[in-house]
């Protein structure tokens, strides 16, 4: 896909804001509105946790930007509460 052609609104640094009834994913190029009710999962592995809109497509957050293991655990809850999902 990087090859394909410009990319801006894929790469690079992108600020996400959570607000109440979206998720807002603004980068240099873009800007992308999330209604919670459009994210199909929330997925969590060591190094990242991946907000999908669809099957190949996902907010892509890297856990190291939380203070610590308690900032990170606040963030996934309110996210998954903000989509109807139980803990």
């Amino acid at each position: 896909m990087l090859a394909e052609g410009k990319n801006h609104s894929v790469v690079g640094t992108h600020n996400l804001a959570i607000s109440e009834t979206e998720i807002v994913d603004n980068s240099q190029h873009s800007e992308a509105r999330t209604p919670f009710n459009a994210v199909e999962n929330i997925v969590e592995d060591k190094e990242h946790i991946f907000i999908y809109v669809n099957a190949d497509s996902a907010h892509i957050i890297p856990t190291r930007i939380f203070e610590n293991h308690e900032k990170k655990k606040e963030f996934l809850a309110l996210l998954n509460n903000k989509v109807g999902r139980l803990n």
